[in-house]
């Protein structure tokens, strides 16, 4: 998951690593080990891989590898796609990342703090990742509504001649913006004032 340092302290490194120890190196809501490499069920249970006989395999499955041979072990069982008894799989590393559980990421207590894997860090941050979907569609939305409106930041609001309000301006300034559409859609002078009668 990509994420900002600049939200973070200069001493994160350091309350992520206690936090990863206090853990046991796994989810602590699932328990999975960090690195393990596996699959996810129809059912969203993650399943490890190994217990083929091969001890590569089965130390990937336990998350005891370093990353870049878990990730190798993911790709080399991604070339087979079929398990033994045929169903289709898409291996994977698990990775856990610390979760701040009030999304408040100064917010650092270790009560505050949950070791997860992708799968639960998600499930644990999705409903504020809607809302911030929800948030920044409903500002684009009023940007544009603005900007259809005249009172955008392009100097739609000018009466000038040749400028965005102006008779002659309003068109081919608003055409040289690629903004056709949105001149068609915006309001007449004619139509405001009849609006307010």
């Amino acid at each position: 998951m990509p994420w900002n340092r600049k939200l973070y302290p200069a001493d994160w490194p350091s309350i992520r690593a206690s936090i990863q120890k206090r853990a046991g190196n796994c989810c602590e809501r699932c328990w999975v080990p960090n690195y393990a490499v596996g699959y996810r069920d129809e059912f969203g249970c993650f399943q490890p891989a190994g217990g083929w006989g091969s001890e590569l395999f089965d130390r990937a499955g336990a998350g005891e590898l370093p990353f870049k041979e878990a990730q190798e072990c993911a790709r080399r069982l991604n070339e087979c796609r079929f398990s033994l008894d045929g169903t289709w799989r898409r291996w994977f590393v698990i990775v856990c990342t610390t979760a701040h559980l009030n999304h408040n990421t100064q917010d650092n207590r270790t009560e505050n703090l949950s070791f997860r894997c992708q799968k639960d860090h998600l499930d644990h941050d999705r409903e504020m990742h809607q809302r911030v979907r929800r948030y920044r569609r409903e500002k684009d939305q009023l940007k544009l509504l603005e900007v259809m409106h005249g009172k955008g930041k392009a100097g739609m609001e000018s009466d000038g001649p040749g400028e965005a309000g102006g008779e002659g301006g309003e068109s081919s300034s608003l055409e040289g913006r690629g903004c056709e559409r949105l001149r068609q859609a915006r309001p007449s002078a004619e139509d405001v004032s009849t609006r307010r009668l």
